[in-house]
């Protein structure tokens, strides 16, 4: 539909210019299924090479891809190590809770990034 197109396009564009600065490390928080399928539909018109790991509270899941891609899921402690400057939430409609929990537990001090209902930069 038009109006994910236009969500793939804004949130590509974004993710672009971020990159263009080489100190940038973008990582994603959340590798729940939702976001699973926005990023291999956001990865047929751009490249997973802009994310630089995936981190989510559920061991089970570290180490391992996320579906369809080459990037790894970590555990979020890893976020601060990793330099990771801005965090894309896939999990949208935890956004607050989200950005809370990496703030006071995990020590992030970057960015965060939502796509969906629209793009979103805090």
């Amino acid at each position: 539909s038009e109006r994910v197109n236009a969500i793939i396009r804004d949130f590509g564009n974004y993710i672009s210019q971020i990159n263009l600065d080489e100190n940038n490390k973008i990582g994603i928080f959340g590798a729940a299924a939702k976001g699973t399928v926005f990023l291999n539909k956001f990865f047929e018109t751009f490249t997973d090479e802009f994310f630089k790991t995936c981190y989510d509270e559920n061991n089970l899941k570290w180490d391992y891809k996320i579906p369809g891609t080459n990037i790894i899921i970590k555990d979020p402690k890893e976020i601060v190590n990793d330099k990771i400057t801005h965090l894309f939430i896939t999990t949208w409609n935890f956004r607050e809770e989200i950005m809370e929990r990496c703030k006071k537990e995990y020590g992030f001090k970057g960015r965060f990034i939502t796509a969906i209902p629209y793009l979103r930069v805090q």
